[in-house]
């Protein structure tokens, strides 16, 4: 009896789990819109600090504007950002930059701005593009461990529902 439960619990967590993958997937494929010039907004700005936080991939840039209290970020920043030119930008420059329309509008404790886009009149420092480039190669990963686990999950699905038929079977026959 006791093992019959477990069976059940593992087969209903592998299934949970592959049914939450697939749906990931779903919505990273078809549901999450890509920053584009048609659903972003371009700001300006004028530098009052720059600095670079973290180190490696986990590293972000963040700036802070004369014109707003809140900051603006540069995720993953040496994976997406023309670091020279990032680490050039100084205090009293103007800056361009994109904020994903979604972000509009958020309640006042919203500290901090994700920028899809940074550029200077003289430079592009993060653009569109290669903003997408690093969400796709995000996105590829997602798939590679979806198309391992999934298929791992249900076979444990499988296995479990017909370990349990199997034992239902005989008991009913004893």
């Amino acid at each position: 009896m006791k093992s019959r439960i477990v069976l059940l619990l593992i087969a209903i967590h592998s299934l949970l789990l592959a049914l939450g993958g697939i749906a990931g997937i779903f919505v990273f494929s078809f549901i999450v819109e890509r920053p584009s010039e048609q659903n972003t907004t371009e700001f300006s700005a004028t530098i009052e600090s720059v600095e670079v936080v973290g180190e490696g991939k986990d590293a972000y840039g963040l700036i802070n504007t004369v014109e707003s209290d809140e900051a603006l970020q540069v995720f993953n920043i040496e994976i997406v950002a023309d670091m020279d030119s990032f680490r050039n930008l100084s205090p009293g420059q103007l800056i361009y930059y994109r904020i994903e329309n979604t972000w509009l509008g958020e309640p006042t404790y919203v500290r901090a701005y994700n920028i899809v886009s940074l550029r200077t009149s003289f430079s592009e420092i993060v653009t569109l593009d290669s903003y997408n480039n690093y969400l796709d190669s995000d996105g590829v990963l997602l798939y590679i461990t979806c198309a391992i686990f999934v298929p791992t999950l249900l076979f444990v699905f499988i296995y479990c529902m017909h370990t349990l038929k199997k034992k239902t079977k005989s008991q009913m026959q004893s």
